[in-house]
Parts: C-alpha cells; sequence; structure tokens
C-alpha cells in the first residue's frame, strides 16, 4: 500500500478553483452536479479553470482545454 502524500499547493490551489467555479453554477446544471475543471501546466501555473454551466453545454473539461488552445 502506497502512503499517503497530501497534494502539492499548486495541485491543492488548482482543486480550489475548480470547486468554486463551479459551485457558481450550482442549480443552473440539474440534473447533473455542477462541476469544475483547472488545467495546470507542468510547472503548476494555471493554464484555465471552467466549469460546466448548464445541460446542451460543453462540460467544464472540454471548456478548459478550449479555453487553453484559444489563449495559448
Amino acid at each position: 500500500m502506497t502512503a499517503f502524500r497530501p497534494p502539492s499547493p499548486a495541485i491543492a490551489q488548482a482543486f480550489r478553483l475548480a470547486l468554486d467555479a463551479a459551485s457558481a453554477w450550482a442549480g443552473a446544471t440539474a440534473p447533473n452536479p455542477p462541476v469544475g475543471c483547472a488545467v495546470l501546466a507542468a510547472d503548476g501555473a494555471v493554464l484555465a479553470v471552467e466549469a460546466h454551466q448548464g445541460a446542451g453545454l460543453p462540460h467544464a473539461e472540454a471548456a478548459a482545454l478550449e479555453a487553453c488552445r484559444d489563449r495559448w
């Protein structure tokens, strides 16, 4: 069994950003849960943060990858 290692500060920050993005759309995505996504560079820099905004719209992960493509 592998010992638990807490996430790095960059990953912990990315989780918080993704959760914050998702919570902004709580209720708008019903019956699905709100979902957020943060994309990080290898050095831990945040490249994009997006959330699923409603039925029929891109999922958070697709929106985040699209944002990366548009910005980089």
